[in-house]
């Protein structure tokens, strides 16, 4: 299990814990992340898989909105077709991803049982974690993010204690980046100009933050079908 020091050591790195956006220099270019996702017409391809993520509350859904309505208000040729707002959420651990439903249709089934097994034997408790808005941030040249922070040591023990009942059947190959996803990025990338105007309107929101709470009882294993298509198939709580 991941110790608190060590993310909080993740705040010392990269562009995790500044308010100035980090991005590529010059005419930004859309990782193969965004052109897995998102075809030509900056619509959302076909991409199927499994995951298990917290839906949050309707407020915080509405600030994520608010957020959102800024970014496509100001800098509309950054990014590709806008997310729903009912599928704001806060991934707790990704399974599996493909462009191809044939590629993942045995996995998904398989961690559907297995999850039903899990959650039987280890009973995860209904109880709410405290987080905070940290930054929005970029994610590896595929979208924006608000990243979060537990609101203390005592909080990211109960996010990761949850996080590790996931985990023992599925190691994630990188650390539990606690974040919700803004957009995702414009198929075609946009000019350097362009992404200088983002930077400044990513500067001016990331001044104000806001509380979220995560609850256990909205914690779910989903299936989805694109990047804007989710389908909650059982709550992991009981």
């Amino acid at each position: 299990m991941e110790t608190y020091e060590s993310f909080a050591a993740l705040l010392d790195r990269t562009s995790y814990q500044k308010p100035a956006l980090a991005m590529q220099t010059g005419d930004f270019v859309p990782s193969k992340g965004v052109l897995r996702k998102v075809n030509a017409d900056n619509q959302f391809k076909p991409f199927y898989g499994d995951t298990t993520v917290f839906d949050v509350e309707n407020d915080v859904k509405a600030k994520v909105a608010a957020i959102q309505d800024t970014l496509y208000a100001q800098c509309p040729e950054c990014f590709c077709a806008r997310l729903a707002p009912e599928t704001t959420h806060m991934t707790l651990h990704d399974l599996n991803a493909a462009e191809q439903l044939s590629e993942v249709a045995a996995d998904t089934f398989d961690n559907e049982v297995k999850l039903l097994q899990i959650c039987r034997e280890q009973r995860i408790p209904p109880q709410k974690i405290r987080m905070t808005t940290h930054y929005i941030t970029d994610s590896v040249s595929t979208s924006l993010v608000l990243s979060l922070l537990p609101a203390d040591e005592t909080e990211w023990r109960k996010l990761q204690q949850v996080f590790q009942v996931i985990e023992t059947f599925n190691i994630l190959p990188h650390q539990l980046y606690p974040h919700i996803t803004l957009a995702y990025y414009n198929y075609n990338g946009f000019s350097k100009a362009t992404a200088d105007r983002l930077r400044q309107v990513v500067f001016d929101l990331n001044q104000t933050g806001f509380d979220v709470i995560l609850d256990t009882r909205r914690l779910y294993y989903q299936k989805f079908t694109d990047m804007n298509t989710y389908y909650n198939v059982f709550p992991l709580a009981k």
